[in-house]
């Protein structure tokens, strides 16, 4: 799993247990994401952006 980059110091987190997705709806300086680890999924309230998450394009 992809983890993270955190926004306060961009250290790299919780790679191989938990991915982090953004939505493809911005707000301003935030956005919906979507995370999971191996029991566990969530579509979260916005948070901002300056967390280094993936991106995953997918054909309509």
């Amino acid at each position: 799993m992809a983890g993270q980059r955190h926004y306060s110091d961009s250290n790299l987190a919780q790679q191989g247990t938990n991915g982090h997705y953004w939505s493809s709806s911005p707000s301003t300086n935030n956005a919906y994401e979507l995370t999971f680890d191996s029991a566990n999924i969530s579509f979260t309230n916005i948070i901002t952006r300056s967390y280094g998450f993936s991106i995953r394009c997918f054909k309509n």
